[in-house]
């Protein structure tokens, strides 16, 4: 019962691990990354650059299917929030675009491709075995991966596949604007995201975001607060810690931006002995994951 629109566009994109997102790899220095799999170009001290080593730490990951970051599962804040934002917010009835930015094989596309109050899903990743899989995983989206469209973006090469209501692109982030994404976006589901972003360029991954959502549009958020810990434990990441504070500070004062809302969070340790263990070792002791609506002004 579902129209059948789904694209996936590919372009070479950083993502950071994050412990109970989908995958992402750490994006670092310089703010863009201009590296494809078969350019792996110096930089002019001879070396590679940092995002280059990262996405080919990345691609062995993928490669050695090491993916303990990947949930078979849709995230439970996307079931709980997402009827609010569709039906109280964004209003019933009515079709919606979401974006779901370093998204990997997370199955939060599937489940969002299939809503009925979703008009079409588009997904941005590096990584072409994670598209690969995801494609291959859900075949009922219909997404064909050998017959992708081909362009050129900036230095790198982006190309777009497309199923039935969803659209998957793999491209460096920072590049993508709404010509690419063909088109701006009611919702973004940024789980994990924006916590794969280094804290040094955490601005830029905003304007990209501003460049990619529609006027009045929502922004569904989840980030990680380390909330106690040692200071090498708290400041560590990727996934790295952004509390409340730092979510109203990096958002709130954007000119396009309405208000910030938390509207909940989630223990992630809580009395799980083998968490707490894990954690306490990386000098973590209290950590939560935080869920935030942002709204874009209309005007």
């Amino acid at each position: 019962e579902f129209s059948h629109k789904i694209t996936i566009l590919r372009i070479p994109l950083i993502r950071s691990f994050f412990l109970t997102s989908n995958h992402r790899l750490a994006y670092s220095a310089p703010r863009k990354m201009t590296y494809s799999e078969d350019n792996n170009s110096c930089n002019d001290n001879g070396h590679l650059p940092a995002t280059v080593t990262t996405l080919n730490r990345w691609h062995d990951r993928w490669e050695k299917n090491a993916l303990g970051w990947h949930k078979a599962c849709v995230h439970p804040a996307l079931q709980e929030y997402l009827p609010r934002v569709l039906n109280s917010v964004l209003g019933k009835n009515k079709k919606h675009r979401v974006l779901v930015p370093l998204c990997g094989k997370t199955v939060d596309m599937a489940y969002l491709a299939k809503h009925e109050d979703v008009d079409q899903v588009v997904g941005i990743d590096g990584i072409q075995k994670a598209i690969n899989e995801f494609s291959a995983e859900n075949p009922e989206l219909g997404i064909q991966t050998h017959s992708g469209d081909v362009q050129t973006l900036g230095k790198n090469e982006c190309s777009t596949y497309k199923g039935s209501k969803i659209t998957l692109i793999r491209a460096d982030f920072f590049d993508v604007d709404s010509n690419i994404a063909d088109g701006r976006f009611d919702l973004i589901w940024d789980r994990g995201s924006l916590v794969a972003i280094a804290p040094e360029i955490r601005s830029d991954y905003v304007s990209a975001i501003a460049r990619l959502i529609k006027p009045g549009g929502y922004i569904l958020l989840s980030t990680v607060d380390r909330r106690e810990g040692t200071p090498e434990g708290v400041e560590a990441g990727p996934p790295f810690s952004l509390n409340e504070d730092a979510v109203k500070a990096l958002y709130g004062n954007e000119p396009w931006i309405e208000y910030v809302e938390k509207i909940g969070e989630k223990d992630e340790i809580g009395d799980d002995d083998a968490e707490r263990d894990h954690w306490n070792s990386r000098g973590v002791s209290k950590l939560f994951e935080v869920y935030f609506l942002i709204k874009a002004k209309i005007v």
